[in-house]
């Protein structure tokens, strides 16, 4: 669940809050780039948020065009390091 925060007497200041009962959770970098460290190995399912439009349902995923029901992508976690390769969204 995301939660805004926001200040009625500064409304240029605002946040949001993220919760969830695990400790796997990122904010992308300056370049869109996003690391998890120690997912542990299995299938999972991450969910795809922006604070633009919310949860992210349409994109690509390595150049071919993807659909994401509710902002969910599914994806196997294998022992060492993993990429998903390049995701984009509007």
């Amino acid at each position: 669940m995301v939660a805004p925060l926001a200040d009625s007497i500064h409304p240029a200041m605002k946040g949001y809050i993220l919760i969830h009962a695990h400790p796997y959770a990122a904010v992308s970098d300056g370049e869109g780039k996003v690391k998890l460290k120690n997912v542990p190995v299995g299938e999972w399912t991450f969910v795809l948020w922006h604070e633009a439009g919310g949860y992210i349902k349409k994109g690509t995923q390595g150049g071919v065009a993807a659909e994401w029901p509710k902002g969910r992508i599914k994806i196997k976690v294998k022992p060492g390091v993993n990429e998903v390769g390049v995701i984009k969204f509007r």
